[in-house]
């Protein structure tokens, strides 16, 4: 379990846990006398991942709101486009989801705007095909990290 430091000021701390793959180097096999040498290749990948930790001391406070809503399209799909700006003192982590009325027509989950990069740029595949030009569009940040942060919500016109 990790803790933070007895005298750590109120606020958010963010670290990560690094995994890597140990290389272990192989053996050259020399059990043959009248072995032939010939030109070779060996390729080794080495794999790691890292994984954020963040802790949190006391209860710093974050809001999102939402910027520039947009649609985008490309040859074979369409896209709710929106900047999710958090302010406060925590990182933030949600799903989007966009609403036609009351049906969802399009989502992206755990989307996170860390206290790093205050700004996140959120794009979420729209799925229905009935969309009509002036439909509303309802798109809401819908916090999932355990917090009492409030969802936002802004709209979007198609078009």
């Amino acid at each position: 379990m990790s803790r933070l430091p007895g005298d750590a000021k109120e606020g958010e701390y963010r670290s990560h846990i690094l995994f890597e793959e140990v290389s272990i180097p192989k053996q050259q096999e020399d059990n043959a006398k009248d072995k032939v040498e010939l030109p070779s290749v060996s390729v080794h990948a080495n794999v790691g991942f890292a994984l954020p930790v963040i802790l949190r001391k006391g209860n710093p406070d974050a809001h999102i709101t939402m910027e520039n809503p947009r649609l985008l399209k490309d040859e074979n799909s369409n896209f709710a486009v929106v900047d999710l700006i958090r302010e406060g003192k925590r990182s933030t982590l949600g799903d989007v989801m966009v609403y036609r009325d009351d049906k969802l027509v399009g989502s992206i989950t755990s989307v996170g705007v860390y206290m790093t990069h205050p700004r996140r740029i959120a794009k979420a595949k729209l799925t229905a095909d009935d969309l009509k030009a002036d439909d509303k569009l309802t798109i809401k940040y819908i916090p999932t990290d355990g917090s009492s942060l409030p969802t936002s919500e802004t709209t979007l016109i198609y078009k």
